[in-house]
């Protein structure tokens, strides 16, 4: 079976590496979509995100996409000689023994489908916190290389749960990395992004804390990231205190 892995990035100098790192001994190619500008907002001058994914030696395009799914359909026009692409952006990552239980169920055909969501996501916070309980939304993390995006994350075909968690480092950002994402990503548009971050993200709040859906994120709580996650040293560097 031979996989890839599609990586969309914009302004993930921190992230890209230990992305790398994760998967360079699991794929057979790492394809990195480097955002020469944002889907939303300004384009950044100082994004070293493209320089340092060649330096490790995986694949890189850069160009500037109008959306998110037209980004992710470009990589997979570039992926159709794999089996299956893993979706998996910088900030997500999977523990040995969830790479496992994902590489045995698309070995193995799991569903006669052609994505997988995952069964459980864990979405972190800040530095030192999870979100508790789980996020009700599931990210698609794997596909066939014919698969289209037809809006932001959603595919155009059946799919199907994967017995994997994914880890999500989304919003264990610094406070620039937090204010970079939400004034960029896809839904940059659909919320009051300088109130969400003065009155949540800045606030010691620990409750209903998603920027469009609050209950989405119910409460950051304390945790302990596993040892093989805590080496990729994923938190941000800053500590912010809640």
């Amino acid at each position: 079976m031979r996989l890839a892995a599609l990586a969309v990035a914009y302004k993930e100098e921190r992230f890209i590496p230990k992305y790398i790192q994760s998967l360079q001994d699991r794929v057979d190619e790492i394809l990195v979509l480097n955002s020469i500008k944002p889907w939303h907002g300004e384009r950044a001058r100082d994004d070293k995100t493209a320089k340092i994914a060649e330096s490790l030696g995986v694949s890189v395009i850069q160009y500037s996409w109008d959306t998110e799914e037209e980004q992710r359909n470009w990589g997979l026009d570039f992926l159709q000689d794999y089996d299956w692409v893993l979706v998996l952006d910088p900030d997500e990552y999977l523990t040995e023994d969830q790479w496992l239980a994902l590489y045995d169920w698309l070995d193995k055909g799991g569903d006669p489908v052609d994505a997988y969501v995952c069964a459980q996501q864990n979405t972190y916070w800040k530095k030192g916190f999870i979100i508790d309980p789980p996020e009700d939304y599931k990210q698609i993390i794997a596909v066939k290389p014919h698969v289209r995006f037809v809006d932001k994350r959603v595919v155009n075909c059946a799919w199907a749960h994967a017995p994997v968690t994914l880890e999500h480092f989304s919003w264990a950002r610094t406070d620039d990395e937090v204010w970079d994402k939400i004034t960029h990503y896809a839904h940059a548009n659909e919320f009051d992004t300088e109130k969400w971050f003065n009155e949540v993200w800045k606030s010691d709040s620990v409750d209903n804390l998603h920027p469009l859906t609050p209950s989405a994120l119910k409460k950051a709580i304390r945790v302990q990231l596993p040892e093989e996650l805590e080496k990729l040293q994923l938190w941000p560097n800053n500590q912010n205190k809640i």
